[in-house]
């Protein structure tokens, strides 16, 4: 995640970004992208507590 502290939402969340998305030898091309949204996405609903 390279964040560091993360909540417990988040890190579940970029777990099962990483389980649907991260099979594969071209996971660093889909399963980041779409975790690095989702936080993008969880940032703006200003949940600075846990990002």
């Amino acid at each position: 995640m390279r964040k560091g502290e993360v909540c417990g939402a988040v890190s579940g969340a970029i777990m099962v970004i990483g389980l649907k998305h991260g099979d594969g030898p071209d996971y660093k091309t889909t399963a980041y992208p779409k975790a690095a949204e989702f936080m993008d996405r969880f940032k703006e609903k200003e949940c600075f507590i846990c990002l």
